[in-house]
Order: C-alpha cells, then sequence, then structure tokens
C-alpha cells in the first residue's frame, strides 16, 4: 500500500532513508485508519481525533516527519471499508481460515471483488446522506453488480459470504462449550481483580496464558495466606520484584481493585483486610484448575431473542446492562449467596447484543453509479427480478440477530442446585423466563433420576417457606446427610429441615 500511495521508491546513495521512510509513513497512515474503523460505521457528527502511536513518534525521532501521510478521513473512507466492512478483506481471510481450523465445510467464490468500485455518498444527496458517518460528501468502497449486463452471480457469491460467516458465528463463535469455557475465563480474570491485561499478556497464547494467570493467583494466594506478620507480606513482595516484575505489577494493580487501597497501604494492616483478597484468589485458583482440566460448567439459564417472554422487558436493556463487568460480576455473586454456592460457582455469558451480527451494510452500485445502497437495500437500485436476492440476504441478518444469547453457567459439581439457582435468577431478572427448551431439558433430567433435596425444595416445598429464608434452608440442607428416599419421602424430610429454621427463626429475639 505504501509504495502505491508513496509512489516509485528513491534509488541510490541515501535511498535506504528515504525507503524507510515511506515504510514507516505507510505503516502509520494504515494504523490511523484503522482507528476510524467503528466511527467509519457509526452516524456521529464529527471526525475523532486519534490517539498519538508509537510508530509516529518514531517517525518524529528519525526526522522524516514531512514524509508522513496526511490522513484526509473524508477521502480516504473507503480504505477503510476494505478492511471493516462486510466484504472486507479481514472477513474474506478468516471466512477461508477459520472454517478450514475447524474443519467446517465452507465453499464461497470471490469472484465478486472484479466488481469494486468508489462511490460519492453524502453531502447534498439526500438519499445516500445516511451512508456518511458525518452526514457530508466521502469517497466510499461498493461493489458494482451491474456492467454491461445485470450480474445475478455476482450478489449470490456476496450472500454466500454472509451465510459463511454465519456458519463461523454460530458454530465456532457461540459454541456451547466456547462460551462456557470464555466465561469461565472471564470469571477467573475477575475474580483475580484483572481489569485490563497488560500487553505481554495479550500476546500470550492459550497455554501459556492460563499459566500466567496461575502464577498471579498463586502470588496472591502468598500475599493474602492468613497469620502473617507485615514483615512476612512486606518480604512476599520484595521477592516478587525481584524474581516477576510482571506478576508483581499484576498483583498491586489487583489489590488496589479489589480493595481500593493501595498495596503499601494495606500491608500496614491485619488479616481482616487481606481476607477478601484471600477469598478471590483461592476461587480464582479452582476456576482455572476447572478450566485446565476441561471441567467446564453446564448451562443452568439461557435467553434467546425469538423464544422469550420479558413482558415488555426489552433483551437489548439486559445485553446493556451486563455486558458490564462491574454489574454481571455483581450478580454473580447475590446468587451464589441464595444458593448457597461458593465463589466462583456461577458465571454470566452476556455478549454484546450487536457482537453476533455481520450486518449487510456493504454498499452496492448498479447501472446508474450516483445511486448507492446497502446491500439489504438491494431491491431499491434496480427492483426488477432483485427482491428475491434482498430478501434472501435480510433472512441472513435476521439469522444473525437471533444467534445472540445470555446465558448462566453453574458449576458441574453444584449442579444439584440448579433449581434454586434458576428461582433467584428469576428474581432478580423480572420479566425474563429461562428458555423453554433448555427448562423442559432441564425437568427430564430431575424426572429421569436426579431428584435431589434441592429441587423438591422448589418444586413441591417452596410455598412452606418464605423467601427470605430460603438462603437458610438451602444452607441447612447443605448440612445434612444425604438424603435417601423419593417422592413423599424427600418431601417430609425437606419440609422437617424448613420447619427447623423456621423455629430457630421464631425465637430469635427481634
Amino acid at each position: 500500500m505504501g509504495g502505491g500511495y508513496l509512489g516509485a521508491r528513491p534509488r541510490g546513495l541515501g535511498g535506504q532513508k528515504n525507503r524507510l521512510a515511506s515504510d514507516l509513513a505507510a505503516l502509520d497512515y494504515a494504523i490511523r485508519l484503522l482507528l476510524y474503523l467503528e466511527f467509519a460505521h457509526e452516524h456521529n457528527t464529527e471526525v475523532p481525533v486519534g490517539p498519538a502511536l508509537l510508530i509516529g513518534a518514531i517517525i518524529d525521532r528519525l526526522g522524516i516527519a514531512s514524509s508522513r501521510l496526511k490522513l484526509v478521513f473524508h477521502r480516504d473512507l473507503f480504505m477503510i471499508d476494505m478492511v471493516g466492512n462486510t466484504m472486507c478483506a479481514d472477513l474474506l481471510d478468516y471466512a477461508r481460515r477459520d472454517p478450514e481450523n475447524a474443519e467446517l465445510k465452507v465453499s464461497f467464490d470471490i469472484r465478486f471483488l472484479r466488481y469494486l468500485s468508489v462511490v460519492t455518498v453524502g453531502g447534498s444527496d439526500s438519499e445516500t446522506e445516511a451512508l456518511s458517518p458525518t452526514k457530508g460528501k466521502c469517497i466510499r468502497l461498493a461493489i458494482q453488480f451491474f456492467k454491461e449486463k445485470m450480474r445475478h452471480d455476482v450478489l449470490s457469491e456476496m450472500s454466500m459470504v454472509l451465510k459463511t460467516r454465519y456458519l463461523i458465528t454460530e458454530r465456532v463463535i457461540f459454541h456451547p462449550t466456547k462460551c462456557a469455557a470464555g466465561a469461565f475465563l472471564g470469571t477467573a480474570a475477575q475474580l483475580l481483580g484483572l481489569k485490563r491485561s497488560p500487553t505481554w499478556m495479550q500476546v500470550l497464547g492459550d497455554q501459556e496464558f492460563l499459566l500466567q494467570l496461575g502464577r498471579f493467583a498463586d502470588a496472591l494466594l502468598r500475599l493474602s495466606a492468613p497469620q502473617q506478620s507485615e514483615q512476612d507480606r512486606a518480604r512476599t513482595i520484595e521477592a516478587l520484584q525481584v524474581a516477576d516484575a510482571d506478576t508483581f505489577e499484576l498483583v498491586a494493580g489487583a489489590v488496589q481493585e479489589i480493595t481500593n487501597q493501595p498495596l503499601a497501604q494495606l500491608l500496614k494492616k491485619g488479616d481482616a483486610a487481606w481476607k477478601d483478597v484471600n477469598n478471590r484468589a483461592r476461587s480464582a485458583s479452582i476456576v482455572l484448575w476447572r478450566l485446565a482440566s476441561r471441567r467446564l460448567p453446564k448451562l443452568a439459564f439461557r435467553l434467546r431473542p425469538g423464544a422469550h417472554q420479558s413482558g415488555g422487558n426489552d433483551l437489548a436493556d439486559l445485553a446493556k446492562a451486563y455486558t458490564n463487568p462491574a454489574t454481571r460480576y455483581d450478580l454473580e455473586r447475590r446468587l451464589e449467596t441464595v444458593a448457597n454456592l461458593p465463589m466462583g460457582s456461577v458465571t454470566i455469558h452476556c455478549p454484546g447484543r450487536r457482537a453476533s451480527m455481520k450486518l449487510a451494510g456493504v454498499l452496492v452500485v448498479g447501472n446508474d453509479p450516483m445511486k448507492v445502497r446497502q446491500l439489504r437495500d438491494v431491491k431499491e437500485i434496480v427492483s426488477e427480478e432483485l427482491e428475491p436476492y434482498q430478501e434472501e440476504i435480510q433472512s441472513v441478518e435476521k439469522m444473525y440477530a437471533s444467534i445472540w444469547q445470555f446465558q448462566i453457567f453453574l458449576d458441574d459439581a453444584s449442579f444439584d442446585k440448579q433449581p434454586i439457582l434458576e428461582w433467584a435468577i428469576l428474581r432478580e431478572l423480572k420479566g425474563f423466563n429461562n428458555d423453554a427448551l433448555l427448562a423442559d431439558e432441564l425437568r427430564r433430567e430431575r424426572s429421569g433420576g436426579s431428584e435431589n433435596a434441592y429441587s423438591t425444595l422448589m418444586d413441591a416445598c417452596l410455598d412452606d417457606v418464605a423467601p427470605g429464608l430460603l438462603s437458610t434452608v438451602v444452607a441447612q440442607l447443605d448440612l445434612q446427610p444425604r438424603f435417601r428416599g423419593v417422592g413423599l419421602d424427600l418431601k417430609k424430610q425437606v419440609l422437617a429441615v424448613i420447619r427447623a429454621v423456621q423455629d430457630q427463626q421464631d425465637i430469635i429475639p427481634g
């Protein structure tokens, strides 16, 4: 890209510095373009100012700042489309590579790339104003499916690319095991107070990343272990600084995040101040161990766009709320409290509502270069015979929208408490019910021989216990020997525990 944009590379003496300038300027320009990727597909009113880049600082240090290419957003937007629109270089790359690695059978042709063109949108043209991020006139990439004649095959192949992207999303990105593992990993990171991973961790492979998280958790456990003096903890910190400075930085940041106190200040305090750090580090270690041994949590609750009954509540609002890590973390801990579960037992998977959607937003143009539309509205360009193509493309878009799921997982070792967890979830997410297919599947499991004290409590004895006492009843059930019997016998034993809890509550003053 750099050579073509800058012109022929200089030759002869002194050419090395000029070639370096050319390469660095092109790289700097390309990276600055990528910073506008999100903005290019949003309807904002002004172009954002990109942050300073390391490559730009290098160019300035070498004294060749005059060689830096000026980025003009309205002129260069078509280059952003090359890498960040629906039919872009990024998609065409992973749409072949990812299915091959995942052993998926897909097939599409990229002949439509022969029909790439650039178009002008926005400005005084009211019909294309919405296609410009700033409403102003700009140059964008489009695919012209009409030359000497109508090229229906171009539209067909573009639709096939969208279907391939959907298949990858369905079979890989939203694969149940992948979702469970990803959510479990996120829970471990949150328990460790890892708000954002440093650059050196972002380049690690899966196994090395898990190994580093394990070392991080071990360091937190050593530091927060009870019955240590201030001097003991200071020596632990000093040894960690010398042996592993990167992990020390993680530990200092985690302590600040978990306790809202600097590490130096917390060192002067006793075990009570370190209790939360120790509990979270211990829970994170268990989660990481289960993740490494593939003891993944099981799906306990699910919401799907086409299946939920919300009573007027909107999934978009729910997704917006629980994509926030702090809100998600708080809900997980509240649910664990109700069901008397160890920290880290409940894991929420809530991707952004738009994360699963690859909208058909690429621009297309027919025999009139001034009439530009998005692929989803292709019929507006030439209405003749194009309605079936538009319906197919919009159907794929609807499939993208429906693939999103809000999921809550429960540790496999505690899955007998799923009925209690579901009850707690319904109280928290007012108006949202468990997906009917999943609820039926779980009920069949219980009726097939997995009946236990907790399912009996929820199915047959819930009316006999006050909601405020439920967590206390569950805690008492946890202390009982494994209940024997089924049906009425099991119900009698659960009712006995409920009465004992209520009697104890009655004799407590106040």
